[in-house]
């Protein structure tokens, strides 16, 4: 009798991930066309080995069904065949789909090159595990062996994988919002250094009148508190994605969603900066 294994349950959490990753990657400028070739490419590659895995699966189910109908030895010999195919084929999956995140991490904004470093020391560890772990799969002699290496794949991934593909998701979304930050904190200082400069100008037809000076102040005043309040989100989720791993491992995933809601709060608090200055500009430019 095969001893039940357990359908690769973890991997539907993987194709949850892969749409949350497409979603990062379509809203993503980019600008770095090597680094996008080596994307699409890894991306692809792993599509076609998510195909392949699904028919293997398929395959999978018939042989088992067979196995545990007919009992012979040619439907178990068939049957590991079949077992060694999908373990195979799962990490080659979660290889694959690594390979994608490392490309991805290259192209991301906003992130310093430390960040970059360490995610992808963190990913090639990961691929160099899931490459030992398939490349052991051959000294598997029975169908109990699979049994334990198909829950060794599991526990990695509930206790490493899940929480590493949240944290690098994440990660690349907190460095789109320093990106909008920093756009933010550039676009403050400029104007602020236009009005410095109106300010000192004596012509009497760049002087702000009273009115126009409690507008822009106001605008101003604004601006300065929504970037800081962005900022402040922006820590404040950089702080849950510096926990992923110390949550509980079933409440990654809830921390991951509270973690994109509040970097969502900071990209509208800096949108908000960046219309604010706008009326800044509009005021000052009533005076030329």
């Amino acid at each position: 009798m095969i001893r039940t294994i357990q359908r690769i349950s973890f991997l539907q959490a993987i194709l949850i991930l892969f749409c949350l990753f497409a979603y990062f990657t379509n809203t993503s400028i980019i600008s770095a066309q090597e680094s996008v070739a080596n994307f699409d490419e890894a991306f692809n590659e792993y599509n076609l080995t998510l195909g392949e895995y699904r028919e293997t699966h398929r395959n999978y189910v018939l042989k088992r069904a067979q196995h545990l109908k007919f009992s012979t030895l040619n439907s178990k010999t068939e049957a590991e065949k079949a077992t060694y195919d999908i373990l195979s084929k799962r990490d080659e999956v979660i290889i694959k789909y690594l390979s994608a995140l490392h490309e991805r991490v290259l192209e991301a904004e906003g992130l310093s090159q430390t960040d970059i470093d360490s995610l992808q020391l963190k990913i090639n560890d990961e691929i160099v595990w899931y490459e030992n772990h398939k490349e052991s799969l051959s000294t598997a002699s029975t169908l109990d062996d699979f049994v334990e290496d198909s829950a060794l794949a599991k526990q990695r991934y509930i206790k490493k994988s899940k929480s590493l593909f949240y944290e690098i998701l994440a990660t690349i979304s907190y460095g789109r919002i320093s990106d909008f930050n920093e756009r933010s904190l550039s676009l403050l200082t400029n104007v602020k250094d236009k009005l410095e400069k109106i300010r000192k100008d004596e012509r009497e037809e760049y002087k702000l009148n009273p009115e126009q000076e409690n507008v822009i102040d106001r605008w101003l005043f604004e601006s300065e508190s929504r970037v800081l309040r962005g900022e402040v989100k922006k820590q404040e989720a950089l702080t849950l994605i510096n926990e992923f791993y110390k949550s509980r491992k079933d409440k990654v995933q809830d921390k991951y969603l509270k973690t994109m809601t509040i970097l969502g709060e900071s990209q509208l608090i800096f949108k908000e900066t960046s219309s604010n200055l706008l009326e800044v500009v509009k005021a000052i430019k009533t005076t030329q």
